[in-house]
């Protein structure tokens, strides 16, 4: 028993003497459950892990049959792999946490060919430079609440993408989050492989939030948004070179700079990657919003003169930009068929825009297309209000446009507004008597409405009769 405490209490004073690790990473990953962790001896190293019930877990997915599901409860470093052909669900506890354990280790890596399932609301975190929360080529399924971070131990500039998908992902209720505004997208979305195009598929629940830009769409890859919320504060909301479809959500770059963009479009070409050309198309349509100084630029590379497939169609939804809603550039192909314009329309030399349809706030340019039998115009405006009557409901004061009859909170038509109805008053009567009855006959009276002056049919008032007088 001595020669046990006298072991230990070297080994406490060598930590302390020659500052351990141990107590350093200890104290790096502060949120770590220090249950049942092991001391790993790396010559001269020591580093605290638990590792060994990761690496229970690892073996559960190498193991697990079609459609298992894999639970993980607690605090984890490291490291899991979906290897190819599996087809899993991992479900999060409450409050549990995954985090990797160094540089260019991905937190989650899924492979091409597997197919993942991650819910429950947990955390996964990334922590290090050219190591992503998830690393997708595979297909991932983003649900119930799980939260992806980046949380960089080191300054701002040496962070990295939070997701990089080359693969199919779909965020449904999910969080993905890059607090650092340089350097690093929050999501990378960028087809490298030949014949597979990357695919990012945002829903109703789903929240990007921060990064250099919140998403960047790179060669041979597609956004397609049909709710949810993409945020950023820096550059752009989304930096497209390829495909990007919204029908749904909202968009919206918090920075105050005319250069932001919520949609930032480019069309150019990529030697590197073998790929002949960046497409930058991009589709507007439904209900989405998109928020930004500028919410669409529509621009080709500037090292090329033209792009056949360049093109941004709006067919719906509406745009706000506090500087600009759409700014269009030299030999640009923007169309507008539907949807609300609030904001200025910003042409550069040879921008071709076609406006068939769509209210807009600002005079449209005369360069501007406006073919046969376009209904698109700039919203006239007349203050409207009608107070409620007796048997007819009234409706609050609002702007409505006298072309297309859509309904705004302000003269200018920048705020869309659905007009309060004030419920009708009803009625207020009182009793008139029109004819006082008598001993013989009756009387009658009705009920008159002192607002409107309605009457009610008269009803019937008894006579009143004899009274026999009884004597004593």
């Amino acid at each position: 028993m001595k020669t046990k405490k006298w072991m230990g209490a070297c080994l406490m004073a060598s930590m302390v003497l020659t500052q351990s690790p141990v107590s350093l990473l200890a104290n790096e990953f502060t949120e770590v459950d220090q249950t049942n962790l092991e001391i790993i001896n790396e010559g001269e190293e020591q580093r605290v892990s638990n590792r060994k019930s990761l690496d229970l877990i690892q073996k559960e997915i190498n193991n697990a049959s079609s459609g298992e599901r894999i639970k993980i409860d607690g605090h984890f470093i490291g490291s899991i792999k979906i290897p190819q052909g599996k087809k899993i669900t991992i479900e999060f506890s409450d409050g549990s946490s995954l985090t990797n354990a160094g540089y260019e280790q991905h937190t989650v890596f899924v492979d091409d060919g597997a197919e993942l399932t991650i819910t429950g609301k947990g955390t996964i975190v990334s922590k290090f430079e050219k190591a992503a929360a998830i690393s997708n080529e595979g297909t991932v399924t983003l649900q119930g609440g799980v939260t992806l971070s980046y949380q960089s131990t080191k300054s701002p500039d040496h962070n990295w993408y939070t997701v990089k998908n080359i693969g199919s992902m779909t965020v449904n209720d999910a969080t993905i989050i890059n607090p650092f505004d340089s350097k690093a997208s929050c999501v990378n979305n960028i087809g490298t492989r030949t014949g597979i195009m990357a695919v990012l598929t945002v829903n109703e629940g789903a929240n990007i939030q921060g990064g250099f830009n919140a998403i960047k769409n790179g060669g041979y890859s597609k956004v397609i948004m049909t709710g949810g919320v993409i945020t950023t504060n820096f550059q752009h909301a989304i930096l497209n070179y390829d495909e990007v479809e919204v029908s749904g959500g909202l968009i919206e770059n918090k920075n105050t700079d005319p250069r932001c963009a919520g949609i930032y479009n480019i069309s150019s070409t990529d030697s590197k990657n073998n790929l002949q050309y960046y497409k930058g198309k991009v589709t507007i349509s439904g209900n989405s919003k998109i928020k930004a100084p500028t919410a669409i630029v529509n621009t080709i590379d500037k090292n090329i003169d033209q792009h056949e497939d360049n093109s941004v169609e709006i067919n719906g939804g509406t745009l706000i930009g506090t500087d600009c809603a759409i700014q269009a550039d030299k030999n640009t192909k923007t169309t507008i068929t539907d949807g609300e314009i609030k904001g200025k329309l910003k042409l550069i030399e040879n921008a071709d825009v076609t406006a068939s349809g769509g209210g807009f706030t600002e005079t449209l340019p005369d360069s501007v297309k406006t073919p046969e039998g376009s209904t698109a115009h700039k919203h006239q405006l007349t203050l409207v209000s009608k107070a409620p009557t007796c048997t007819e409901a009234g409706v609050e004061e609002h702007y409505e446009c006298n072309v297309c009859h859509k309904t705004f909170a302000d003269d200018e038509g920048k705020n869309d507004a659905k007009p309060k109805v004030i419920p009708a008053t009803g009625h207020t009567y009182t009793w008139v008597i029109d004819k006082e009855p008598t001993k013989d006959h009756a009387g009658s009276k009705y009920q008159y409405c002192v607002v409107c002056h309605h009457k009610k049919d008269p009803v019937s008032i008894p006579a009143i009769g004899y009274t026999e007088k009884v004597e004593s």
